[in-house]
């Protein structure tokens, strides 16, 4: 037996050529993964702050024409101030160092809260008066709800389906 070449079970040699051929194709590999989870990894956050400024438009949206509609039906008009248009994103203010696990948990922290307030801004209290308008002004309201919680069930689930 040759002592340049290691015999191994079943017949299988490897000379160093092949061992380093072995070696740096799995290191390739590896590389390969990484860098697939990053990218999936930016990708799902890059859709998480989608959803988090698609849920604080909403809210703005719910805030302003709960008051809107309130303050019309008492007789005074109400115009929207231009900074209540202006959605803030918080994500890009917040610091980029520190662990990445604590940044998604305030973004996981933020979108509950988001979603408590748009179960807030849609509780109304209906005045016997007002039935017709506001149950019509309710179900259109319902409705772009159902569909902004069905876009955001279907980002938090399509990443895990794949």
């Amino acid at each position: 037996m040759d002592r340049s070449t290691p015999r191994f079970p079943h017949s299988i040699s490897l000379d160093d050529c092949g061992y380093n051929k072995t070696r740096v194709s799995i290191q390739r590999s590896k590389k390969s993964c990484q860098l697939n989870l990053e990218r999936e990894n930016d990708h799902l956050k890059a859709r998480n702050k989608q959803t988090l400024t698609h849920m604080r438009h909403l809210c703005e949206s719910i805030k302003i024409s709960t008051s809107y509609k309130e303050n019309y039906t008492l007789g005074t008009e109400m115009r929207p101030e231009k900074s209540s248009f202006a959605i803030k994103d918080t994500i890009n203010n917040q610091p980029t160092h520190g662990p990445q696990e604590s940044s998604a948990k305030n973004e996981e922290d933020e979108l509950r809260e988001l979603i408590e307030k748009l179960k807030d801004a849609l509780s109304l209290q209906i005045q016997p008066g007002q039935v017709p308008e506001i149950k019509q002004e309710f179900l259109h309201t319902a409705g772009q709800v159902c569909r902004s919680y069905s876009d955001l069930i279907g980002k938090v689930i399509e990443p895990t389906l794949k």
